[in-house]
Formats: C-alpha cells, sequence, structure tokens
C-alpha cells in the first residue's frame, strides 16, 4: 500500500508594473492597467499547473495589493502583512514573521497546503532564498513566478524547500492567447 507524502507549497510572484508615480507616493501608486490582464495570465497558468493559493499575503501598496487580488481572484482571499511592506518595522521579514503576523490578524493557515506571497524586490527574493538549499534564486521580474514546495511548512520555514519551478513574467501575446 503506498502512502502519500503531504506537500506544503509557497508561491511568490514579483507585483506587476505600477502607474507612472508623479505627485504620488509610492505607497498609493496603483497597478498598471496593462498589467492586470497579466496578472490574470499568471493566475491561469498557476490553475492549469494545479498549483492555485487559498490565501495570498502581501504588502500594503497599492500596486501590490492590487495584482494578489487579480491572483486570488474570487478562489482565495487576501491579507495585506507588514512584513512584506517597505518601510515597515518588519523590514526584512522572514516566513516565520509573516506567520506570526497572520496568526495576530487571526487568519488561519494551519492545514493549508498551498500559500501565494506577493512582494517587492529585493525583499522577495531575499525571504525566497531563506526557505531552499539549492543555488540563489536571483530577483524576479514583475509577474514572474515561483514555487517552493517542503514536506511540512515547517520544514519551509526551516529552509528545506526545494525550487517545484519558475514561471517567467508573461507578455501581451500570452495574455491574447490565454
Amino acid at each position: 500500500m503506498s502512502r502519500e507524502v503531504a506537500v506544503f507549497r509557497a508561491v511568490f510572484v514579483r507585483h506587476g508594473g505600477k502607474q507612472p508615480t508623479e505627485g504620488r507616493l509610492e505607497y498609493d501608486v496603483p497597478l498598471d492597467r496593462a498589467e492586470l490582464g497579466l496578472a490574470a495570465v499568471v493566475k491561469k497558468e498557476l490553475h492549469r499547473r494545479g498549483i492555485p493559493p487559498l490565501l495570498w499575503v502581501c504588502s500594503h501598496f497599492a500596486h501590490c495589493w492590487q495584482t494578489a487580488d487579480v491572483l486570488a481572484g474570487s478562489d482565495a482571499r487576501v491579507v495585506r502583512v507588514s512584513g512584506l511592506t517597505p518601510f515597515s518595522a518588519s523590514e526584512g521579514a522572514t516566513l516565520r514573521s509573516i506567520l506570526n503576523e497572520l496568526g495576530r490578524l487571526e487568519v488561519p493557515v494551519q492545514g493549508m497546503d498551498c500559500i501565494g506571497v506577493v512582494g517587492h524586490e529585493e525583499r522577495l527574493s531575499n525571504l525566497l532564498n531563506t526557505l531552499h538549499s539549492g543555488p540563489r534564486i536571483p530577483p524576479l521580474e514583475r509577474l514572474e513566478a515561483v514555487s517552493v514546495i517542503a514536506n511540512s511548512l515547517y520544514d519551509l520555514d526551516r529552509g528545506q524547500g526545494q525550487i517545484e519551478c519558475r514561471l517567467k513574467r508573461p507578455t501581451l501575446a500570452s495574455r491574447a492567447s490565454g
């Protein structure tokens, strides 16, 4: 009798491109309209691969949470956390600090098998690189995604994850064909 091994997965996506910042605080700059469609292509590809997170965590910056909203659609929840927000007290966040923040916000993650993280570079790739022992992952391009798997969330937090796949940034052509 074969026994299925439980797998925990985390999907990291860099936020989409933002509108021009003239006259706005960086915090309030929204996602560029063209990037909305490209984020939807990423969502479709994650679903096609069978790795759609039910929870997306992101920074408080508008273009970041708007990216997470598109990736989540109506299928998942989006939670903004300080640990992913630039200039926050949690600068240089770890997975554990983000999980602790989710606990304080009363967002259950126990029992989930996949979470999504939308963030900013270089914070995103620095966090990603603490979760696996393979070669260092270079900074992600906008709307590029990396999936990391581990036997459990605990193992992922201990740096025992493995890179499952890296999805390159979609193009306008992929949006038209998707």
